[in-house]
């Protein structure tokens, strides 16, 4: 159940007890499950009473970039922990807890009829941890999909588990743009000076990734809103020489919402809406977003490894990005 969205159902408890009598209605009682997410300030109000209806709930920047009225939050992790420690004042615990050694006891136990835990090495089984997470979760990789639903001007865009992997193994380049402002967007001339002073010709399928100023925000209550981003021109001239997939440290390839905002406030200009993503759509291409240490690499010398979690039709893919030097 989605809530608060423009376009659909009010953030109201009336509106929450509807739905859930419905699906009661439709499916019975207790015979399914069922989840709520709700947008922007009704987040955190809203999802609590959800959760103490017994649903199941959702949060994320992706519905809001705020922690609590007027103040950003750092990352998903501290929207989780929040919502974490509200429901468990009120006696529900997470679906997706770290089982330990002794927890998982009875579940080894069930396969072996008379098994008992101290025949067990130390009474313990194994350690496992059930995960529920969004695909753009800390450092991922997004497909063309993510984009929109078309790329290279028209045709069907590729997702996750389609992008080529040879993508994903090339050489890479670090575009230097920390100089650069909180929510400057970089044009095609920026990305041709540092190129000019880096002294870098630019070759086909060369892993190209951009260091801002958000990557030493990481952890800090301005990350989602720190660093420059990507414009349509800037990423059309990585595209048309070639490159198919860039990086950045920053929260998303684009500039930061809050600036993009008001730029749209002032000229009613959707075109400048995630411009740089949109250029997906003329000419295909992955990106990835949330990246580390960027700031401590060379502009050119060493080979990115990328490959992402492969998941069946989808948008993006959890990646651990490295950087590969030779002796």
């Amino acid at each position: 159940m989605i809530f608060g969205i423009l376009g659909g159902i009010g953030p109201d408890l009336e509106n929450l007890m509807f739905m859930r009598e419905t699906a009661d209605r439709l499916f019975g009682r207790d015979a399914y499950r069922w989840s709520v997410l709700a947008a922007g300030r009704h987040q955190m109000p809203f999802l609590t009473q959800a959760g103490l209806m017994g649903g199941h709930v959702r949060v994320g920047l992706e519905d809001s970039l705020f922690i609590k009225r007027g103040e950003l939050a750092v990352s998903n992790a501290q929207q989780v922990e929040r919502i974490v420690r509200i429901l468990a004042e009120m006696g529900r615990e997470p679906a997706t807890p770290y089982i330990d050694h002794k927890m998982s006891v009875p579940e080894l136990a069930s396969f072996f009829p008379g098994l008992k835990p101290e025949d067990l090495p130390d009474e313990e089984a194994w350690a496992i941890e059930r995960v529920e997470l969004i695909t753009h979760n800390g450092t991922h990789l997004d497909a063309p999909y993510h984009f929109a639903s078309t790329m290279n001007k028209g045709e069907r865009a590729i997702t996750i588990d389609e992008v080529p992997l040879d993508w994903c193994f090339q050489p890479g380049v670090k575009l230097d743009f920390t100089r650069f402002e909180d929510g400057y967007v970089a044009n095609a001339k920026d990305v041709e000076a540092e190129l000019a002073r880096i002294d870098h010709t630019l070759c086909p399928l060369e892993i190209i990734v951009v260091n801002t100023s958000a990557g030493k925000r990481y952890g800090h209550q301005d990350y989602v809103t720190a660093g420059c981003g990507m414009g349509y021109e800037a990423t059309m001239y990585l595209l048309e020489r070639g490159v198919r997939l860039t990086g950045t440290d920053g929260w998303s390839w684009d500039a930061p919402f809050v600036y993009t905002k008001e730029k749209y406030r002032e000229t009613g200009n959707a075109g400048l809406i995630w411009e740089g993503h949109k250029a997906g759509r003329d000419i295909g291409y992955c990106h990835l977003e949330k990246l580390h240490n960027l700031e401590v690499l060379p502009p050119t010398g060493f080979t990115i490894a990328c490959f992402p979690t492969k998941i069946r039709a989808a948008s993006a893919g959890w990646t651990r990005a490295v950087a590969i030097f030779e002796d």
